[in-house]
């Protein structure tokens, strides 16, 4: 397989995050030395995944978070020093003496080298963060950090939808925004919305949190047909539900 790409390929891990495994390699014969090595490390399910490398036109990949249907910001992820681009705070310390402050970014031994995140310049009025938008509420996405490259010729692709997402609390101070924030508000509007249906929606969540007592009650498995959610789902979600309803 590996000799098939015509130019660089890339391996990544087929479960994971953080980028761990992502590696470049230029041929099949690299590739197989890598695998030979004492330190390969075949991921957590032993699973590698071969992708051919789209060279972007700058050193970086840009990274779309989106919190229910709307368009927080885009930020911009260094490649030229790896494919880790992990952006949480908790991911740029250090296990030992860490020298990168997660609230400015700033590295105390080389104040002067360029953040690995920073503010794209991306809004929401461009046509593929529109596309992105409506790919998100399709599926179902409530929240998202969807990345892509851009190549030499200008051609965008698409290649990583994280349906849970970090923020990196340099940048979200950069653009004025706070993702986690933004999340909460998002799920407090989520459950005005559910209590306001509650003749609806509510109602059927109640009468469904019903049966599941006495199934549970029974010591019985809550019947997952109809897309019926566990018995303590079932209870968190109606306690949401109701704790906006006697506000």
């Amino acid at each position: 397989l590996a000799r098939s790409f015509d130019g660089p390929f890339i391996t990544k891990h087929n479960q994971g995050g953080k980028g761990l495994g992502i590696k470049l390699f230029h041929s099949a014969e690299q590739l197989a030395e890598h695998l030979d090595a004492p330190d390969f490390d075949p991921g957590p399910n032993g699973q590698i995944i071969l992708q051919q490398y789209i060279e972007p036109a700058e050193p970086y990949i840009t990274r779309v978070d989106i919190v229910g249907g709307r368009f927080l910001f885009a930020m911009r992820s260094s490649t030229e020093d790896g494919f880790e681009l992990c952006p949480s705070d908790a991911c740029q310390l250090p296990s030992s003496a860490p020298a990168v402050c997660p609230i400015d970014g700033a590295d105390a031994d080389s104040e002067a080298e360029a953040p690995k995140f920073r503010p794209s310049p991306l809004e929401a009025n461009d046509p593929l963060v529109k596309q992105l938008i409506t790919l998100c509420m399709g599926a179902g996405l409530d929240q998202a950090g969807i990345e892509f490259i851009e190549d030499r010729e200008g051609h965008r692709y698409t290649y990583d939808i994280n349906g849970t997402t970090n923020y990196n609390s340099a940048v979200g101070n950069a653009v004025g925004v706070d993702g986690m924030r933004e999340i909460a508000r998002h799920l407090r509007h989520v459950d005005v919305v559910a209590a306001a249906h509650m003749h609806g929606g509510g109602a059927v969540l109640q009468h469904r949190l019903s049966r599941a007592s006495s199934f549970h009650q029974a010591g019985l498995a809550t019947p997952s047909h109809c897309g019926w959610m566990s018995f303590e789902k079932l209870r968190r979600a109606w306690a949401r539900v109701h704790s906006v309803m006697t506000r």
